[in-house]
């Protein structure tokens, strides 16, 4: 027969056996709760001014940091007007910030229009992180 301080001991490694397997259990808990674990980079999107008259610079800022052990390889940044930048190819850790300017022009008819800009940032697994935001171009003064 165990003593209560070994009965206490056993109850305390079973404790304890149990809480570490409940959390390599937490990944798989958080995609059935929640959606898959993101595993491509980690990725912001900014644009200066995000309001702007057709013909107007906005400056687009791309920043990303690759998730452990993976290297960035190329990243896309689509305009919403039917133009894209895309990078030269690489193998980076992270991109800080890295300037893209755009001048966005408005069809003939429209006054205002309101655009998503989406950066798609890829590693090399294939694995994509993303980020957009909305530009809104107005006709100006004629």
């Amino acid at each position: 027969m165990l003593s209560r301080s070994s009965s206490r001991i056993a109850s305390g490694s079973l404790i304890l056996a149990g809480l570490l397997v409940g959390l390599l259990g937490c990944a798989r808990l958080h995609e059935a709760l929640v959606g898959p674990v993101p595993k491509g980079p980690i990725v912001t999107l900014e644009a200066v001014p995000i309001s702007v008259s057709a013909g107007e610079r906005v400056t687009f800022y791309v920043s990303a940091h690759a998730r452990e052990g993976r290297k960035i390889e190329l990243f896309t940044l689509s305009f919403g007007d039917g133009t894209r930048f895309m990078s030269e190819p690489m193998a980076v850790v992270s991109i800080d910030r890295q300037e893209i300017v755009h001048v966005y022009t408005v069809p003939d008819g429209v006054d205002v229009m309101t655009l998503e800009a989406q950066l798609n940032v890829y590693d090399d697994a294939r694995n994509r992180g993303h980020d957009l935001v909305w530009i809104t171009v107005g006709r100006g003064q004629p």
